[in-house]
């Protein structure tokens, strides 16, 4: 509409073939299909009902400028509240500069993500800098701890008679005696495969991360939450990244689910195309849409579940899980077998060269290839994001 007094062009209503939803966790996409659907129909339920689940957990990001370069290398501390990792970002280059200037003057950032407590997120907020960087390299710079007692404390048992003050009431009994035996032995074991680990392979060993020399711009904090849709898809509207699905940051497979599932809609979009079917088919369409909708949650489901393994296990605190915890990583980390075809694998999925089910790799091929054949066809999408989802007016028909 132009006949407005201050020249402003204000979309009422958008039509297209297939809208798809890469707004975000806040989806207002999805939440407007949502509210339209309710209004029309009271009675009937959300055409996408979300799953939701409180990590009761907060945390904290910014970027901070780093003493030495980080090298493309991601570094995580478990503790108790929460992991903190510290993510490499792109950095910019003086080129011009002369190789010794350039040593001097060149700057290396990268970002923290801290989950913690509610209560530990705004004292860290609150925190003045000099303190939060002081706290930050204590905690980045810390080695390897010495693992707690798998039994706890040990305490020794006394006999109760008080009349016989000559019995040994103060020696340990045969049971604690044998509990400190299996706690010394499990412990020596432990940390024979880290060492034996670290000496002969010396690309595993324990490596500090850069100092944290300063912190560049403002903190956000935000809940950390665990959302789910239990619909991908509606006829002609597809949901792919945060606003089908919002996970822990723990291991930063956020990113690689969302961009699994641009692959992943790609694909069977095009496979249609190749048949002859177009986004204005809409039984094509929607066979397309369910495919996608199969294949992405039967993904997303077993890295959420792996996400809320970690979650559970890394806050573990009890000396026996946090032995069991770290025999594992270490045996993870030394074996012939586990660190070749298991851990190799679990890097490729990690990294979202691969799905749990499926190589993203062969999704990619088929969606390249796609691309050429089907480079003449009209295909009518809209794709949404945050920044044209701002620009649209609350009063708009979806």
């Amino acid at each position: 509409n132009n006949n407005n007094n201050n020249n402003e062009n204000i979309v009422n209503r958008l039509t297209t073939d297939l809208l798809i939803a890469a707004d975000g966790a806040n989806s207002f996409v999805r939440s407007q299909i949502n509210e339209n659907s309710c209004n029309k129909n009271p009675s009937s339920s959300s055409p996408f009902p979300l799953h939701k689940h409180s990590y009761h957990r907060k945390a904290i990001t910014f970027t901070v400028k780093l003493q030495t370069p980080i090298n493309g290398t991601a570094y995580q501390r478990f503790m108790p509240n929460g992991p903190m990792a510290l993510l490499p970002i792109w950095n910019p280059t003086n080129s011009s500069s002369s190789s010794s200037s350039n040593s001097s003057t060149t700057a290396y950032y990268a970002n923290i993500v801290w989950s913690t407590t509610p209560e530990q997120c705004e004292q860290l907020q609150n925190l003045p800098m000099e303190d939060l960087i002081h706290e930050l390299n204590e905690r980045l710079q810390s080695g390897p701890q010495i693992n707690p007692s798998l039994f706890g404390t040990t305490h020794t048992t006394t006999h109760s008679h008080s009349s016989s003050s000559s019995s040994p009431s103060s020696s340990p009994s045969m049971f604690s005696k044998l509990l400190q035996e299996v706690d010394m032995l499990a412990r020596s074991i432990n940390n024979g495969v880290t060492m034996s680990s670290w000496t002969e392979h010396p690309e595993r060993a324990f490596r500090l991360p850069p100092l944290i020399d300063s912190i560049v711009g403002q903190r956000f904090a935000f809940d950390l939450n665990c959302v789910h849709a239990q619909n991908y898809v509606q006829p002609r509207v597809a949901l792919i990244g945060d606003a089908a699905h919002t996970i822990h940051p723990m291991a930063g497979q956020g990113l690689n689910l969302g961009m699994a599932d641009a692959q992943c809609l790609a694909k069977h979009l095009i496979s249609n195309l190749n048949g002859g079917m177009g986004p204005s088919c809409s039984s094509g369409l929607q066979y397309a849409l369910q495919s996608y909708q199969s294949e992405r949650q039967r993904e997303t489901w077993a890295v959420m579940a792996g996400i809320q393994a970690l979650h559970e296990l890394f806050g573990l605190q009890f000396g026996f899980g946090v032995f069991v915890r770290s025999l594992g990583m270490n045996l993870m980390n030394h074996s012939s077998f586990l660190g070749g075809f298991v851990k190799h694998r679990l890097v490729r999925v990690a990294a979202g060269f691969d799905g749990v089910f499926a190589s993203n790799g062969h999704a990619g091929g088929a969606a390249a290839a796609g691309n050429r054949s089907s480079s003449r066809r009209h295909c009518d999408v809209a794709c949404s994001t945050t920044e044209t989802v701002t620009q649209m007016q609350s009063k708009q028909s979806l």
